[in-house]
């Protein structure tokens, strides 16, 4: 089969969560099938794209769009005149209008050509481009975030202007999710409990769960001892929900941490830091940016936390930990939508004075420690990416071939009164 593949950039290397998510899932599927990528790439890449797999990459040059470039680099009034189009006037919400481009509109137009059994669209984002492609090809929408979740999330946190204007925002972004996902043939979330937000919010029936996953033959614990007092975070360092983060850790609760633990250190690993996150580096806060191997940094860590406010699908960076046999300690929202049970697979506190205590109590037991790490790693293993993409690639073929095997199955059945209980309700 020829399928075309979607993706806001190019994942090789697969340096964030979403590339692995993508990269693995071609991997397989490339496997089996002339698969033909389509991203866009940085203009200041200066390296060539390297790809190992045998897959067709189409690079479409990236540049914000001219509403984004008036509002960040016009004049106040054209500053200003941008900004009341892209939050007031535009039908697209904010994640989606950022991804406008006529660039890789004309791109996917000089496909059109291409005989395709299948179209894979990778982040809701992308199916802003549906008009530019075939109408008449099977097209599966793979969510990785249901955006209309987390947006309903942050308007139930606001109040005054600040929540009118979440509220509209919420409503933008169901309008155009409830779209493309109904254009689709089949979506696909990361957990049982995104396909439930899907089902409850876009009232869409056509989907599947394909997890998030982690290569568990590369990522192993190490035989190595632990730094004491290492404590990691790892994640895409401009990415808004780790910035707040690492913001929140570093202002709250490593100072809780290391009045009791004064050697305890902060270790920031990710690629493109924003200014804020520079900004926190001190003598006890060290920030790495991008590094070409991110298992070093989980080896050497006494307890990795993840402690995340907002965000949306599952974190990579909890089944990286996990693999490598580390103690975790997460907020309920980093740690959602993983079968991982708090107290044995993962530690999870939702307040700096508790997070901080579940950190202290673990740097000060190292029995504690090897016991979360070798469960830690034995919920890991269930989620092995050769397993999932596997599932993966079958119900791509069983989509290209028309019998697509569609629906929650047993373990996604949720019963009235549990979705009541959901939280969702408005």
């Amino acid at each position: 089969m020829r399928i075309l593949v979607l993706n806001s950039e190019i994942p090789f290397p697969p340096i964030t969560g979403a590339q692995s998510r993508t990269y693995h899932l071609l991997k397989r599927l490339s496997a089996e099938h002339d698969v033909t990528l389509v991203g866009f790439s940085c203009d200041s890449q200066n390296s060539p794209i390297i790809c190992s797999l045998p897959v067709e990459v189409i690079c479409v040059p990236w540049a914000p769009s001219e509403p984004y470039r008036d509002m960040h680099e016009g004049s106040p009034s054209v500053s200003q005149a941008a900004y009341r189009h892209l939050a007031y006037e535009s039908a697209e919400p904010w994640f989606v209008s950022y991804y406008n481009s006529g660039t890789m509109e004309r791109s996917l137009a000089e496909l059109t050509s291409r005989s395709f059994d299948l179209i894979l669209i990778e982040h809701s984002f992308m199916a802003r481009f549906l008009p530019s492609l075939p109408s008449n090809v099977p097209k599966v929408l793979d969510m990785h975030n249901v955006h209309t979740l987390m947006a309903w999330r942050r308007a139930q946190e606001k109040s005054g202007s600040e929540k009118d204007d979440m509220v509209k925002e919420f409503e933008r972004t169901q309008s155009f999710e409830r779209t493309v996902c109904n254009a689709c043939q089949l979506c696909l979330c990361c957990s049982d409990q995104d396909a439930e937000a899907a089902r409850h919010f876009l009232n869409i029936e056509h989907l599947r769960v394909i997890p998030n996953g982690v290569d568990t033959a590369m990522m192993t614990p190490a035989k190595a001892s632990v730094t004491p007092g290492y404590l990691l975070f790892t994640g895409m360092m401009n990415y808004e929900p780790n910035v707040e983060a690492v913001r929140y850790f570093v202002g709250e609760i490593l100072p809780l941490i290391r009045a009791e633990v004064p050697n305890a250190t902060f270790h920031i690993a990710g690629a493109n830091p924003s200014p804020e996150v520079k900004a926190l580096a001190s003598d006890s806060v060290y920030i790495y940016g991008s590094v070409p191997d991110m298992r070093p940094y989980f080896h050497r860590a006494s307890v990795v936390i993840v402690p995340l406010l907002h965000g949306g699908g599952t974190r990579l960076k909890i089944l990286d930990a996990a693999a490598c046999g580390k103690p975790i300690v997460s907020t309920s929202v980093g740690a959602e939508g993983l079968n991982f049970v708090d107290g044995r697979d993962v530690l999870l506190a939702d307040s700096a004075p508790t997070f901080a205590q579940a950190v202290v109590r673990l740097l000060s037991n190292p029995d504690r420690q090897a016991e979360l790490s070798r469960c830690a790693r034995w919920a890991a293993e269930a989620y092995d990416w050769s397993e999932i993409a596997s599932e993966f690639c079958n119900v791509i073929t069983d989509m290209a071939k028309g019998s697509p095997k569609v629906g929650y199955g047993q373990s996604l059945e949720v019963d009235a009164a549990a979705h009541r209980e959901s939280g969702y309700d408005c």
